[in-house]
């Protein structure tokens, strides 16, 4: 294998067979902490192994699982990511901004919403950038979005990436392994032999326990990964609280299965254990004319348990800062009053903004670098302003007023970037200003070319008139 030197690591073979034999070690730990974030966004709870199960054939056994952790991930993805992703310019210049949408048209319209999710699922998610030839020339940009359980990153002491890499299987008919590693000069693929490499030590290993399959030139001069993450996911805030709904839950709709059958009581008479099956299919039985027979059953308290799972579905929602939509609301519906019920959730969605943000600016660096390699340009990463429109209930009437009144104070790509269907806020102002001349010239029956960047247009009744 060819040697290849970064910055502080050197890429061998020693240091391939370390970087797969602690990606192995990890995901095999019996307590990946990331296996069993994602089993429970899957509703595979804790309760399904550790339920307590009562014997005997007609004892109501049932688990009900009530899955916050999937509904508030999947709702906070939606929040701020499901609106289209504004990107201006800091200054009058916009051809960066024209080419960098032209290369986010390669991407899955749902790329973004996708990496919140993983983000929201496991704390952190990559988002691998990679280029495809175009057969009539140049380059085509995708992404693929990855997460700890399938990726593995190496970082040098200045927090850069120095390796990335992923495992996955080609297809059904090919159940091995393969690795991409991804360096700053190559993209080289492997295939994982059968050798267990779990079972030997790092300097036994050799490159027989991997076939080099292919490699080439890696265009972007750096590993073009953006990380995506957060200090605290709903799995860490909310999994205890929502095993003990669950359980709680399950425990309630066991006692109502074992209420609804209840207990035969006869007094004065005997039963065989053969006519016992007899009676519950036939619904009937005979006893001698001084014998009694009733149902025993037990009092349940019903408010206890509707207090206590209250309780446990409050006390989710308090912790993630959700908004209880089943929740009775008070006569007060001002607009003040139902923007302090959503301060906690703009707070929540804020900080996975700000990561997504983070991220998307890492990957225009990444995309501007490429097309500096690629066809010569300069363009500058930090000129984009970045702006994700949250998706949290907005009052829109209020938002035109708002943008009605300032309309004369702030230059109308800014107001069109509020607007959260809005998702090329210059692309807008040219439409705007282009629908504009096309109802003048219907009004003048001339054309005006003359039409002044800031939305207003000249006064040409003088000129005619001249």
């Amino acid at each position: 294998m060819t040697e290849v030197t970064t910055n502080t690591i050197v890429l061998d073979d020693t240091m391939l067979n370390k970087m797969f034999d602690v990606f192995n070690k990890i995901q095999t730990a019996p307590e990946f902490e990331y296996a069993k974030k994602q089993r429970y966004y899957n509703s595979k709870h804790d309760i399904l192994t550790d339920y307590n199960i009562l014997k005997g054939k007609t004892r109501s056994n049932e688990i009900i699982i009530s899955n916050y952790i999937q509904k508030f991930v999947d709702l906070e993805s939606a929040y701020v990511a499901s609106n289209p992703i504004c990107f201006t310019s800091s200054t009058k210049e916009t051809i960066h901004i024209e080419a960098l949408y032209q290369y986010i048209k390669g991407f899955s319209k749902n790329c973004y919403s996708d990496l919140l999710k993983q983000v929201g699922i496991y704390g952190e998610a990559y988002k691998l950038l990679y280029y495809v030839v175009n057969p009539l020339g140049g380059y085509t940009l995708k992404s693929k979005i990855y997460n700890p359980t399938n990726a593995f990153i190496i970082k040098n002491d200045f927090d850069e990436i120095e390796y990335f890499f992923y495992v996955y299987s080609k297809n059904f008919f090919d159940d091995s392994k393969y690795i991409d590693v991804y360096t700053r000069d190559s993209i080289t693929t492997y295939k994982v032999l059968e050798k267990d490499t779990k079972t030997i030590k790092v300097n036994e290993y050799s490159l027989k326990d991997f076939e080099l399959i292919d490699q080439v030139e890696n265009l972007f001069k750096e590993v073009p990964v953006s990380i995506c993450k957060i200090d605290k996911t709903i799995f860490d805030k909310i999994k205890r609280i929502n095993d003990n709904l669950n359980i709680s839950l399950s425990n309630n709709i066991n006692i109502s299965n074992d209420f609804r059958t209840s207990f035969l009581g006869i007094k004065g008479a005997e039963i065989k254990e053969e006519d016992k099956e007899k009676i519950n299919e036939g619904g009937v039985i005979c006893i001698p004319a001084d014998g009694d027979v009733k149902f025993i059953t037990r009092d349940i308290n019903s408010e206890f348990a509707i207090t206590l799972i209250e309780t446990c579905i409050d006390q989710i929602y308090q912790q993630t800062g959700h908004i209880n939509s089943q929740e009775k609301t008070t006569s007060n519906t001002s607009g003040s009053n139902l923007r302090n019920r959503l301060i906690q959730l703009e707070q929540r969605c804020g900080e996975l903004s700000n990561s997504l943000q983070d991220a998307i600016s890492n990957e225009i660096r990444l995309i501007y670098n490429f097309d500096s390699l690629v066809n010569n340009t300069q363009y500058n990463y930090l000129d984009v302003n970045i702006k994700t429109t949250m998706n949290v209930p907005i009052d829109i009437i209020v938002l035109g007023d708002f943008i009605s009144k300032v309309s004369d104070k702030f230059p109308l790509t800014t107001l069109y970037s509020l607007c959260p269907f809005v998702d090329n806020p210059q692309l807008t102002f040219e439409k705007y200003l282009e629908e504009r001349r096309i109802l003048i010239n219907l009004e003048n029956g001339d054309i005006l070319d003359d039409i002044i960047v800031d939305g207003n247009i000249e006064d040409t009744e003088d000129t005619n008139e001249e």
